[in-house]
């Protein structure tokens, strides 16, 4: 009877072997092994590694029966491009760096896309990235590991749903941008709260979570040390905590997705304003503008005009001038313009535009040119009897 029951063991095992379901565990690769660049597109059909070079790149190979990717290295390097809608991705050692560079990756029936079952995986993302999957969550952890997604490059990476393991830890840094949004009765980010679990977050990263099913409350703290950040939530809700706190409880409502991230700190300033405080211009004048006034005040105040005169002088707010349109007759113009911010007391700027009269102005052109006539005939008269 024993017999038979290890026979039967054997042949199970085999089988789960030839599926992929239980890896064979590989030789370990020498952690000083250099990049490997796989194309996922070309991955299908036939089992596949790189075991030619194994001198040089880390190690990685592909078993078709369970459409698994296998990243075999402890410290290895590995950057994946391309587009693939069957295939698992699984890190099956400490430290292992993984680019993703423009990647779309469906999971197999019943599987995830991507399972980082080593501690110390990072992820970089390069592009736009994707993972989905019909049935479960895109990225399946394990118990007590930990996975960093980072991006020097503005790169995201959008999945159907996160499953945290008990002790997996998650870090997003640099400017990287996650999305998790469940679906077909998955969390965003599904947890148990019996379990040990951290969610940190760069000052300059981004995660959007969320599902379509119910309302989800996650913790997150913060990944960089300096509290020179606060965060920032849209779309969801503070459930605990302050956003200048080192950590918080955020809660997205069913069929939202809410993004919370970080962002700096700024110490309000009452605004001022200087410049320009009178102008001239002769009657006639064509359409022109005043100097540039100076602005300041955090946040960056806006300006009113207290008196446009009919339309014919108005702030631009660009260039930080005012406009003063053709038309205006002769005379004396003065505006107040006020710069606010909602900090301490609005400040004030008074400008003065006069508009000369000339001799060629109004009523008194025609009066000019008879007195002009007058004394050139008087001349003429004069030096003729001289």
């Amino acid at each position: 009877m024993q017999t038979k029951s290890r026979k039967f063991l054997s042949v199970l095992l085999t089988l789960l072997m030839m599926a992929g379901v239980i890896a064979v565990a590989p030789v370990m690769a020498s952690a000083a092994d250099g990049m490997a660049t796989i194309d996922i597109s070309a991955l299908g059909g036939t089992d596949a590694n790189n075991s030619a070079a194994v001198a040089t790149e880390s190690q990685w190979r592909y078993v078709d029966a369970g459409k698994r990717l296998f990243l075999d290295t402890e410290n290895g390097n590995y950057t994946l491009t391309g587009t693939n809608a069957n295939l698992c991705v699984q890190v099956s050692f400490a430290n292992t760096n993984v680019t993703l560079n423009g990647v779309s990756i469906t999971a197999p029936s019943g599987g995830s896309a991507f399972v980082p079952n080593a501690a110390g995986c990072t992820v970089t993302l390069i592009g736009s990235n994707t993972f989905s999957s019909s049935d479960r969550s895109s990225i399946n952890t394990s118990d007590d590991t930990d996975c960093t997604i980072t991006s020097s490059s503005g790169g995201s990476l959008t999945v159907n749903a996160i499953n945290f393991a008990n002790g997996f830890n998650l870090n997003i840094t640099g400017n990287a941008a996650v999305t998790s949004y469940g679906t077909n009765g998955n969390w965003g980010l599904s947890m148990s709260s019996a379990y040990t679990n951290s969610i940190l977050i760069g000052d300059n990263a981004k995660l959007a979570f969320g599902n379509d099913s119910s309302y989800e409350t996650r913790t997150f703290g913060k990944a960089d040390a300096a509290a020179t950040h606060k965060w920032k939530l849209t779309n969801a809700t503070l459930a605990s905590g302050a956003l200048t706190d080192a950590s918080i409880s955020v809660e997205v409502a069913a069929g939202a997705t809410g993004t919370i991230e970080r962002e700096a700190i700024v110490t309000p300033v009452a605004p001022a304003i200087s410049g320009p405080t009178e102008m001239k211009v002769l009657a006639g004048y064509a359409a022109t503008s005043s100097g540039a006034y100076t602005l300041s005040g955090t946040p960056a105040p806006t300006v009113t005009i207290d008196n446009n005169h009919g339309g014919k002088i108005t702030w631009d707010a660009t260039n930080k001038k005012l406009d003063i349109a053709a038309g205006l007759a002769a005379g004396e113009y003065t505006v107040v313009l006020t710069a606010s911010n909602g900090v301490g007391t609005a400040k004030t700027a008074t400008f003065k535009l006069t508009v000369a009269k000339t001799i060629f102005s109004t009523k008194h052109e025609s009066n000019f040119w008879n007195w002009l006539l007058f004394f050139l005939g008087f001349g003429f008269i004069w030096m003729w009897f001289i």
